[in-house]
């Protein structure tokens, strides 16, 4: 039963792999450059970015839920409620089952990419299984609270800072003037103190507790992001931001 449900999910994705391979094929390197794409993959970021802020509640259709689950029992029932579990973790999953996917075709090669989706729901996958065959480690897991909230928002303040990389690319083919390296990267360098912050409990959202006490993985989480929204904000001043660079080909640093 515990294989069945892991099946659904690593199902879910391999099978999205190999749509979007077997409708693009080798020509997708080409497409994923194409400043549309860049758009509506960067629209997607954002609205899945603000989804995770609480801006509004992004859910598949209840229909696409119930035909992908039901009320089916026994192996059928196991291997749908994995692939529900799929349909419905899309807010969370997609950007990075996208990244995955848009590496695997990066050379055209279409295999590489069901394998990537392959190994990436597996890797999904993998915890439900195991806790299937040990129930007692549940007892061991976090218990549902405001630190599930918390991974929430810095997710969402992640993805919308991802969602202006793709907007640069359609800024430079376009013409917008709008949103270019200083944009970016004052966007970037903000979103990296406001985590820093949000880390250390500086400021709080909906639905958080208060920080009573700063332990070390908070600390390490806020010095990491307050390091990154600096270095960003360097490159304000002149400093080449290395690899960075090449995501503002028409915004060459100063």
């Amino acid at each position: 039963m515990a294989a069945a449900y892991a099946l659904g999910i690593v199902a879910c994705f391999v099978g999205v792999g190999v749509l979007v391979t077997g409708v693009f094929g080798a020509s997708l390197t080409t497409l994923a450059g194409h400043p549309v794409t860049n758009l509506l993959i960067g629209v997607l970021f954002a609205v899945l970015g603000l989804s995770l802020l609480g801006a509004f509640l992004l859910q598949p259709p209840a229909w696409l839920q119930d035909l992908s689950g039901g009320n089916r029992a026994g192996y059928v029932g196991a291997l749908l409620m994995g692939l529900t579990f799929a349909v419905t973790a899309f807010t969370c999953t997609a950007p990075f089952a996208g990244a995955v996917l848009a590496a695997g075709v990066s050379q055209g090669q279409w295999g590489a990419a069901v394998l990537g989706m392959a190994i990436y729901s597996g890797t999904i996958a993998l915890p439900f299984f195991a806790l299937a065959l040990a129930p007692g480690l549940l007892k061991r897991l976090p218990r549902a609270g405001s630190w599930m909230n918390e991974f929430k928002v810095v997710g969402g303040l992640v993805e919308v800072a991802a969602a202006l990389k793709f907007l640069a690319i359609c800024d430079y083919a376009w013409g917008w003037g709008i949103i270019g390296r200083t944009t970016s990267l004052v966007a970037w360098s903000a979103i990296s103190l406001a985590i820093a912050a949000y880390a250390m409990g500086w400021w709080r959202h909906e639905g958080d507790d208060r920080v009573e006490h700063v332990g070390l993985g908070r600390l390490t989480a806020a010095i990491t992001f307050a390091g990154l929204g600096l270095w960003l904000a360097s490159g304000l001043a002149g400093n080449g931001l290395g690899l960075i660079e090449s995501f503002f080909p028409g915004d060459a640093a100063p």
